[in-house]
């Protein structure tokens, strides 16, 4: 008698089905995850305003500053095109924490002057 692999005696079309079923789980799964970080709303207070940046800060820069008083879930300074097409900073944007609490020490902790640095002369505000 000839012993044959277990797969051997499968059928063609039903090899590697399992492999299918557990990729295409795995895809719709992270799916789900990443739509449930999308829907999670923003709370009202934990997003603050920055006006009078230099117009040479970065958002990264801008992020890794206020990440210091918490968790930011998004920050923006607002652009514009010049006649070239050229992003420009308008000189100001805004930093979204992913906690009220988070958003309050920041006004609190970084309500400072650095001349020559991040911003000009710094008026960080509350937003709705």
């Amino acid at each position: 008698m000839h012993h044959l692999p277990l797969d051997a005696l499968k059928p063609p079309s039903l090899a590697g089905i399992s492999e299918k079923r557990d990729a295409q789980k795995e895809m719709e799964e992270e799916e789900e995850e990443e739509e449930e970080e999308e829907e999670e709303e923003t709370l009202p207070g934990c997003t603050i305003f920055i006006k009078n940046l230099n117009f040479s800060t970065t958002e990264d820069t801008l992020k890794e500053v206020f990440s210091k008083a918490g968790t930011v879930r998004s920050c923006t300074i607002t652009k514009k095109k010049d006649k070239t097409g050229n992003l420009l900073s308008m000189g100001f944007g805004f930093v979204e924490y992913k906690k009220p609490q988070y958003a309050q020490k920041a006004v609190k902790q970084l309500q400072v002057t650095v001349p020559g640095g991040l911003w000009e002369w710094p008026i960080v505000m509350w937003s709705a």
